[in-house]
């Protein structure tokens, strides 16, 4: 697979471990602990590069004028250690939060920007997204997120996340028949229908990366 740079007259240590790095493909990928510098070869899209020794490592990937940069704690022999390192983070906003026969609107909010209906676009990884509901009750604003539904309500509502990396894919959609939709899904109250369990949200979205943190109600 990959081979580590020899240094010191020639020489080179077994391998302790390996980095296993994800980044845009072309790009150069090197890893850095204590001033030794180990590479590897890309794999569509993938790199492994073998340490010989426990540390702290830089890992950079370049390509042209872009460059992204992480840090991997190699704490432990025979480990694999994983990490993604992207130039941009794709943002794909799919469906629509915009309804006529209601005032309830779902959107995403980046950088300043509110989108409620399909757009693509490039962001700096760990950019945050508001999802955002808002409105008056009855009809039922649902954002999705990478397949996730994240936010569910028929009432002014907002969520943050923070993905470290992409793609993240958004759907955004509204329901005009939000009690139909209650009594279909749920065999409870609307309040207990429209409630987000955080601990379950935060595992189904752990995959992306997110870092999530409920924002009051508006």
């Amino acid at each position: 697979m990959a081979n580590i740079v020899k240094f010191g007259g020639g020489t080179s240590k077994p391998p302790v471990a390996v980095i296993v790095v994800t980044a845009p493909t072309g790009s150069a990928v090197t890893a850095v602990c204590n001033g030794k510098s180990y590479t590897a070869a890309e794999h569509n899209g993938r790199w492994g590069i073998y340490v010989d020794a426990l540390g702290t490592y830089t890992v950079t990937a370049t390509r042209g004028t872009d460059s992204d940069t992480a840090t991997v704690k190699v704490t432990q022999e025979g480990g694999v250690y994983s990490v993604t390192l992207e130039y941009g983070m794709t943002v794909n906003i799919t469906g629509t939060g915009l309804a006529n026969h209601t005032t309830i609107k779902a959107s995403a909010i980046i950088n300043g920007t509110t989108y409620y209906n399909p757009a693509t676009l490039v962001v700096e990884p760990g950019t945050k997204i508001t999802l955002s509901v808002v409105g008056t009750p009855s009809p039922l604003g649902i954002i999705e997120v990478n397949n996730t539904r994240v936010v569910t309500s028929n009432v002014s509502k907002t969520y943050d996340i923070t993905p470290s990396h992409g793609p993240v894919d958004i759907n955004l959609s509204v329901i005009q028949d939000s009690s139909g939709y209650i009594k279909a899904f749920y065999p409870t109250t609307a309040a207990q229908a429209l409630q987000i369990e955080n601990e379950g949200l935060k595992a189904a979205l752990h995959t992306l990366g997110v870092d999530t943190g409920e924002v009051d109600t508006m």
